[in-house]
């Protein structure tokens, strides 16, 4: 059984009606959206949107298609066999595996994530929430991290056209 609009339960806080797959659910209230949520219930939401979001996206970027999860995979698979190779001899397995994490730092990706077990993505708002983007699903994406650690540097450059002027001054 689909349920309808008019069939869905009202936001405890504004009472608009929700869909299901978006609703935030806390202490036995029905909430629209993370940000009719109490804090307590914001926190447990961006956890479970940032599973949506892999859900939804596989952990592929949606800037430039490296599929995050293939990548992490195939670096722990290359660090696994370097590791099992004597550590005083020469190895094609650590010599391949460095190469690999050099280039993918040459990209932009952390070293230090690479290296260790870290994820490879990040979920990025669309809209960001410095210029009142939402905290949900259809507002949130799949970014790997090379990707994501240019988008502050954007923001920033874009963010004085997207102020309104000041009072006064022309």
């Amino acid at each position: 059984m689909t349920l309808r609009a008019p069939d869905w339960p009202p936001c405890h806080r504004c009472r608009k009606p929700s869909k299901p797959s978006e609703q935030v659910r806390y202490e036995g209230n029905v909430y629209c959206c993370p940000e009719c949520a109490p804090l307590e219930a914001q926190e447990l939401a961006q956890g479970t949107l940032r599973a949506q979001v892999l859900e939804r996206d596989h952990g592929v970027c949606v800037l430039c298609k490296v599929d995050c999860l293939k990548l992490r995979a195939s670096l722990d698979e290359l660090k696994a066999k370097a590791l099992g190779d004597a550590p005083d001899k020469p190895s094609r397995a650590r010599d391949a595996h460095e190469v690999r994490v050099l280039s993918l730092v040459q990209h932009g990706f952390p070293r230090s994530i690479l290296e260790e077990k870290g994820s490879l993505w990040a979920a990025d708002h669309i809209e960001p929430r410095v210029l009142g983007g939402p905290t949900n699903i259809r507002n949130a994406r799949t970014v790997c991290l090379a990707c994501h650690a240019g988008l502050p540097a954007e923001l920033a450059r874009d963010r004085p056209a997207l102020r309104p002027p000041l009072r006064g001054r022309r």
